[in-house]
């Protein structure tokens, strides 16, 4: 196994299972809170919320999560595909710059205004946007893997 399929895979079970909570949420799941509202304070950390998102819309973002760690394990040639390696690696440029943009908006003031619920905002600022940008670089290396092998 090269260090690009190992680093797409665990890219790949990193977000698989954020999706998979993403996607138990929108069925119920409360874990790890102890209320629904207490979930939202979590999870969602946005100014006025008290409901969790529709189950359409954990289904969507626990879909668009699993996507992307499918990307990865592309870029990684952990799973072939039938697009061309050309666009593989556009897609993996644009992936890059996805996390990175959520990585830096955890940091950037109108963002910290909109999601201001605590303890969303501690855990965004430091456990979520430093995931993000740690998941923006493993596909700049990916990228880069696929460039110069």
């Amino acid at each position: 196994m090269t260090f690009a399929m190992f680093l797409g895979v665990m890219m790949f079970t990193l977000l698989a299972s954020i999706a998979a909570l993403h996607v138990a949420w929108g069925f119920g799941l409360i874990w790890p809170a102890k209320s629904e509202r207490e979930l939202v304070s979590m999870v969602v950390g946005a100014k006025g919320m008290t409901t969790m998102p529709s189950l359409v819309q954990c289904l969507i973002a626990g879909g668009g999560i699993f996507a992307f760690g499918v990307i990865a394990l592309l870029l990684g040639n952990a799973l072939h595909s039938p697009l061309s390696p050309q666009w593989v690696t556009m897609i993996g440029v644009l992936s890059a710059f996805v996390f990175a943009g959520r990585g830096i908006a955890g940091y950037v003031p109108q963002w910290r205004r909109r999601f201001s619920q605590q303890p969303f905002a501690t855990f965004d600022r430091y456990s979520f946007a430093p995931l993000c940008l740690a998941l923006a670089a493993g596909y700049a290396a990916l990228v880069i893997l696929r460039i110069n092998p």
